[in-house]
């Protein structure tokens, strides 16, 4: 379904132009001005609400017919500085878009003070279903008929279609959805590029100033960041992510480090969606008045609730000895331990060191004493996501692993991971060059847990009789659980 623009862009570049130009009335903001002219022309205010996302598709041509250069400069000659001048025009938008957006809900209805309010909404859609999952989140957000709550919806490999909704009191901060992709991000260090330069250059007179003085000491990206997001530092204690899976590895890791950066105390937790053969980009669908698919970053909703998020396995259990892992090979296309020892043996060389065998032969041979299929296939390989320090010479428990299906055993007795292995999810790196290597290693194999949510559910009981009678400021270690949501694979 394509949508009709408010205005055509001729109408919108002619205004946004007189008011780089200052024909305007002199001091306005972009947003004040866009309201005073809506008096006359209304639908103006609706043609700025669409920037940046949705006037992609609306305007398509808007990035490059939108610019403006002081008669007395040049207009940039170099790719990066175009690129800056690019980014901070689309946050400059992207600032209008949300101060009208907000002004709009103030001119609504009063939500009811006495009651709980809507928060935010979640739909899982089957992968049979990939092909509609626009058209089934839409429908879903009319018949709810929330204004204005953020929804996210995401291709799930689950059976069933699920919607879930959460509710908060009139008082607490609402949560808010976003989506950042590479454009985002460009976009979010070309703000931050320019801030920084007005603060060196002693013009920051207005947004820097303020947030350094409420904020102390910062730098331009995080400040941009906040801005984009919509939340300040003290808004948001934790996020629920999505990424899709067609996104480049380097995207998902440069939205986490922006998010830890514009709130450092907040948890991330969340999950890739999944991805339909047939229906190629369409996994993830953000809600709203001018949302709908988003394709190679990260949906994710910020929510002022405190979060803790584990990382659980059902459905297997370890086998064999915690090894130690003398020798692997994570490197770009390669997923390969080469040599393990079992840290009780007392075999050692003549020069005393522990002696190590191939980890293909070593693991085989223990999953044959434990009962467990010597196909390579049904061996799962489990690396630490923690120090030693932590694990503390034993197998961690289950929430520290990273489990990894075997392929194959090699001709020279090494063991082979299916996939990109640990190397492409940044568990195991090469040594010597980032991070820490692969040091221990434990055999899963897979088994039947059918009480693994029920162990759940009843550790959040346990924790809502222990917290029965205190509150949030009596006891900030023991907050009540106010949403739980389990993700399984």
């Amino acid at each position: 379904e394509s949508r009709v623009p408010p205005l055509p862009f001729e109408e919108v570049s002619e205004f946004w132009h007189a008011w780089r130009r200052g024909d305007l009335a002199e001091g306005l903001s972009l947003a004040d001005a866009v309201v005073e002219a809506s008096q006359e022309r209304p639908l103006l205010w609706e043609a700025f609400e669409t920037f940046p996302e949705a006037a992609d598709q609306l305007y398509p041509e808007w990035r490059t017919a939108l610019k403006w250069v002081r008669p007395w400069k040049c207009e940039p000659d170099e790719e990066w500085k175009l690129a800056k001048v690019r980014g901070s025009l689309a946050w400059e938008l992207r600032q209008t878009a949300v101060a009208l957006r907000k002004l709009r809900r103030h001119e609504a209805a009063a939500p009811d003070q006495r009651t709980l309010r809507p928060g935010f909404a979640l739909i899982f859609v089957p992968l049979r279903w990939a092909a509609e999952l626009d058209a089934i989140a839409r429908r879903l957000e009319e018949h709810m008929n929330w204004q204005d709550v953020p929804l996210v919806a995401v291709l799930s490999e689950g059976a069933t279609l699920s919607l879930g909704t959460a509710f908060f009191p009139p008082s607490a901060n609402p949560p808010t959805a976003f989506f950042l992709g590479e454009t985002e991000l460009e976009e979010a260090g070309a703000a931050g590029y320019r801030l920084q330069e007005e603060l060196h250059d002693n013009l920051a007179k207005n947004i820097y100033t303020e947030y350094f003085q409420k904020h102390g000491k910062t730098n331009g990206t995080i400040v941009a960041g906040r801005a984009m997001l919509g939340r300040g530092p003290d808004d948001v204690h934790s996020a629920l992510l999505f990424v899709d899976p067609a996104t480049r590895n380097a995207v998902p890791c440069r939205v986490l480090g922006l998010l830890d950066a514009c709130y450092p105390n907040a948890v991330k937790v969340g999950a890739i969606a999944a991805a339909a053969s047939d229906a190629p980009g369409r996994s993830m669908v953000l809600g709203g008045r001018w949302g709908g698919l988003r394709n190679g970053g990260v949906v994710g909703l910020l929510l002022p609730g405190y979060a803790d998020s584990s990382l659980g396995l059902c459905g297997c259990e370890p086998f064999g000895p915690l090894w130690e892992v003398f020798e692997s090979d994570v490197s770009a296309g390669a997923s390969l331990i080469r040599k393990i020892a079992d840290p009780g043996s007392r075999d050692v060389d003549p020069d005393g060191r522990r002696v190590s065998v191939p980890a293909g032969e070593a693991l085989v041979a223990e999953a044959r004493t434990a009962n467990v299929s010597e196909d390579a296939k049904d061996i799962w390989l489990g690396i630490p996501r923690v120090s030693m320090r932590l694990a503390k010479g034993q197998a961690p428990g289950l929430g520290e692993w990273a489990l990894f299906r075997g392929s194959r055993v090699t001709p020279e007795g090494s063991f082979m991971l299916e996939g990109g292995g640990p190397g492409a999810e940044g568990v195991g790196t090469v040594a010597g060059k980032m991070g820490r290597p692969i040091t221990r290693t434990q055999g899963f194999r897979s088994t039947v847990d059918r009480g693994a949510l029920g162990q759940m559910q009843m550790a959040y009981q346990m924790e809502r009789l222990t917290n029965r009678h205190s509150s949030e400021e009596s006891a900030p270690g023991g907050r009540r659980p106010w949403l739980a949501l389990g993700f399984g694979g």
